[in-house]
């Protein structure tokens, strides 16, 4: 009886194997008993399984099918390490397209030394491109670059479409965003021997450890200081202006050295009270300017008094010159 049940056996595995070959490929199974491999398509496999199609370039070589029934738990090719205590499982491909690898990933490097690390090798002096992200499309949206770490330290790189799908800015913009909602951590950091030196900060604030070269700056702050020139303005008498001066080594309203080195100087600020020192130096000169005109006017009328009585005395001394002839 057990014969029967061995050579039954072996009727339904070549029974198998000529269904694998009238279904067109050549099979072929090693002879080695105890680690079997199987072509289709070929006549010495080199491995556990070979697919090989003989046909013309870019045919197809393995295709694996499902029903249409949705069935996420359905797997094409699901790896699993058998052992003591728990399986694990190493890879794994649904039918939904979910893919799933256990170890590190890499692309253009055998020994992948993170969860995905791409690697090329430069054989010229031009530059390269690593990988792409791409998307299009006439109805909008955003090619957006994903990075997280627990839904709070994460960076997207997106390019926003001024559509449907806007998210920041306008078509073509290329942001840079920290997608943490709180309102003080979530800076986005550029380091430099390792060191923060730019950073920007959730409350909008930018911090530079260096030095800042630009053609052009603007800053933009209300109010200016056009107030000085208001008929109502307490315009500071120059009298308290220096004694001020004299006792405090700064102008008024003006930080002092020591403030201004400890605590630094808030550009927009300090610009619109230097325009309110240039305003009231204004003033000042146009006071002066009227007192000089006043002066010269004052002076005018004296010099022409002076040459009045000049003539005067002259008169008087002729006639006394006269008299006493």
């Amino acid at each position: 009886m057990k014969k029967v049940i061995f050579i039954a056996g072996i009727l339904a595995a070549q029974l198998s194997f000529a269904q694998l070959y009238t279904s067109g490929g050549v099979v072929n199974q090693s002879a080695t008993p105890n680690s079997p491999n199987v072509g289709i398509g070929v006549s010495d496999p080199q491995s556990k399984l070979t697919v090989y199609d003989s046909g013309v370039a870019g045919s197809n070589h393995f295709e694996l099918r499902t029903n249409h029934l949705r069935n996420s738990q359905r797997y094409f090719m699901k790896n699993i390490i058998f052992g003591t205590g728990t399986e694990d499982v190493t890879f794994s491909l649904r039918q939904d397209g979910q893919m799933y690898v256990g170890g590190n990933v890499g692309i253009g490097s055998v020994n992948p030394q993170a969860k995905l690390e791409v690697a090329s090798e430069i054989t010229n002096d031009k530059n390269f491109v690593m990988a792409q992200f791409l998307g299009s499309g006439a109805s909008g949206g955003s090619n957006i670059v994903s990075i997280g770490f627990h839904n709070k330290a994460n960076l997207e790189i997106n390019s926003a479409y001024a559509s449907s799908g806007l998210r920041y800015g306008n078509f073509a913009d290329f942001n840079i965003e920290n997608d943490s909602d709180s309102p003080i951590y979530g800076s986005i950091n550029f380091i430099t021997n390792k060191k923060i030196q730019m950073a920007i900060r959730p409350n909008g604030n930018a911090l530079l450890n260096g030095k800042l070269e630009a053609k052009e700056l603007k800053v933009t702050l209300t109010p200016t200081a056009d107030f000085v020139f208001d008929e109502n303005y307490d315009l500071p008498r120059l009298e308290e202006v220096a004694r001020h001066i004299k006792e405090k080594k700064h102008l008024p309203e003006i930080a002092s050295a020591k403030v201004m080195e400890k605590e630094g100087v808030n550009v927009g600020e300090f610009q619109i009270k230097l325009l309110q020192k240039i305003e009231e130096l204004t003033l000042y000169v146009i006071k002066q300017d009227q007192q000089i005109k006043k002066l010269e006017t004052e002076n005018s009328d004296l010099k022409n008094l002076a040459s009045e009585i000049k003539q005067l005395k002259e008169q008087v001394l002729t006639m006394k010159s006269s008299a006493t002839h």
